[in-house]
């Protein structure tokens, strides 16, 4: 029965396309010389220890369990790392 319930708990948050934490920090990144997206950047709030990776289009969206000031990690390989003080939720972008 236990099991049952926590399937009950876990799944709608699975399948809807609303966060489950509800602090959502979203953003973008651009690459600094030509301007245009960054595709595959891997992007991680440190306090929160949620992460992802840039889309196509070089936008990003983390949802977070807690609001407040965090530190945003981007990294990506040839490019030099960076990290921004942010506050979530928010929305940034990086180049």
């Amino acid at each position: 029965m236990k099991r049952f319930v926590a399937c009950i708990l876990v799944i709608p948050c699975l399948l809807s396309h609303t966060p489950c934490f509800g602090h959502t920090f979203s953003g973008r990144v651009l690459d600094a010389e030509s301007g245009g997206p960054a595709p595959g950047v891997a992007v991680y709030l440190t306090g929160n220890r949620v992460g992802g990776a840039s889309g196509g289009d070089g936008r990003f969206t983390l949802d977070a369990p807690r609001a407040g000031r965090d530190t945003l990690r981007v990294r990506s390989i040839g490019y030099s790392e960076r990290i921004l003080p942010v506050t979530v939720p928010g929305s940034i972008t990086v180049r």
